[in-house]
């Protein structure tokens, strides 16, 4: 939780022109970086994101299936 303050804190302070703060980083990162390791920050985040995307996915559909699956199996069998 510290880091996002602290980079929110940072943002505010070195440019002052956000108007959202949700892309900060973003800005922070292309401002003040290399392009390299500007696109290996940005890659690292959007890879966490498509992981927590992936698992309420896999969540989500286990949860249909099983419910699909209890409901039209004779007996209402649970598995």
């Amino acid at each position: 939780m510290w880091g996002a303050v602290i980079l929110g804190m940072s943002a505010r302070l070195a440019m002052s022109g956000l108007v959202d703060a949700e892309p900060a980083y973003l800005h922070l990162a292309t401002a003040l970086l290399p392009p390299a390791l500007a696109g290996i920050l940005l890659a690292a985040i959007n890879s966490a994101m498509m992981s927590t995307v992936d698992s309420q996915l896999l969540v989500v559909s286990l949860a249909v299936a099983h419910d699909l699956i209890e409901k039209h199996l004779p007996g209402g069998r649970r598995i």
